[in-house]
């Protein structure tokens, strides 16, 4: 369905795209990337066609506005899909995410146009959207309905407060290993978290096209109980090693703290300044407790946490785990 709108004598259409596969459309997109963000090393076909058409979940749904006298995309808009755990029950989820509108547009409304249509086209009862705005865009998201969340803050663990403790987990590039693993018994400690599963991970780290990823795997008699996924990244601006944990799971509370040693242990052979997470830090929370006991402290980094859905959500919300690599630009 096309909606057709006017502003400022300029005649619009929204849309969802059909053709998101096709190369022209890619083209368009990573042209209107380029106009907003600057240009990217990584911004290139292969990383539009792994992002948007490659997940395990299902295509990108992408809308856009055009100026209809032209054609030119004055904005776009990504809801990416995924799996939620949510209470205990398997939702439908998106992550919005890579919302754009061309600089020459700017100031005409169109953001919250393109969310507004995006969302009421895309969302039904029950379903999620999970947003990580930045401080620009909070406000536009806001307009349309989104619901604020308590903020994700950098949980982070310094050099001088790493220790060699031994850890029967081991970090590896293989992936593999995580083919049998239950994913399942995650959602135990979580009211809300983006369900996995191994085809899921294979598509988001080990083919990623921008990011090199290790994993971090911890095992009782042969058979994986808990793993985590690490980054570990260059700050040009602080001139620091970081190691993010983008990802984690695990059975018991136990095996994440031999996975959080073997961490440590990783950290020091590599000389990193630091070891970083995401974490809403409630007090409650038996995962914060875990990292606050291996010395990780809050601070004062933090992003925005919104979500879009057509029932009202408690705050309150001390077993959600989102992490790191749940958005895309980890």
């Amino acid at each position: 369905m096309i909606n057709n709108i006017f502003i400022n004598g300029i005649s619009f259409s929204l849309q969802k795209e059909n053709l998101i596969d096709s190369d022209s459309f890619c083209n368009e997109y990573l042209k209107l990337y380029t106009d907003c963000f600057g240009q990217r090393s990584y911004i290139t076909q292969k990383w539009f066609n792994w992002y948007n058409l490659e997940s395990p979940n299902g295509k990108s749904n992408i809308f856009t506005i055009r100026n209809t006298a032209n054609n030119e995309i004055a904005a776009a808009y990504t809801l990416s899909p995924f799996i939620l755990n949510f209470n205990s029950t398997l939702v439908q989820g998106f992550l919005c995410c890579n919302v754009m509108t061309c600089p020459s547009y700017a100031g005409m409304g169109l953001f919250t146009q393109i969310g507004q249509y995006a969302l009421q086209n895309s969302v039904f009862t029950n379903e999620l959207v999970l947003g990580i705005p930045n401080e620009s865009a909070i406000k536009g998201h806001l307009k349309v309905g989104w619901q604020v969340m308590p903020n994700l803050f950098y949980i982070e663990k310094l050099k001088s407060d790493f220790s060699k403790t031994e850890s029967s987990a081991i970090v590896t590039e293989n992936i593999n290993e995580l083919e049998k693993y239950d994913f399942n018994l995650f959602n135990r400690f979580s009211e809300f978290n983006l369900q996995k599963n191994y085809p899921f991970l294979q598509w988001r780290y080990a083919n990623n096209p921008k990011n090199k990823y290790q994993f971090v795997i911890s095992k009782t008699n042969n058979t994986v109980n808990g793993y985590a996924v690490i980054k570990t990244y260059f700050d040009e601006t602080t001139k620091q090693s970081k190691i993010h944990i983008v990802e984690f799971s695990f059975h018991e509370l136990d095996q994440m703290k031999n996975i959080i040693a073997a961490i440590d242990n990783y950290a020091i052979e590599a000389n990193a300044d630091l070891i970083n997470t995401w974490s809403f830090c409630q007090a409650t929370s038996p995962v914060y407790k875990l990292f606050v006991d291996a010395y990780y402290k809050k601070s004062d980094q933090s992003n925005h946490c919104i979500v879009y859905t057509k029932n009202v959500l408690s705050k309150e919300n001390n077993n959600w785990q989102i992490m790191l690599g749940d958005n895309d630009v980890f």
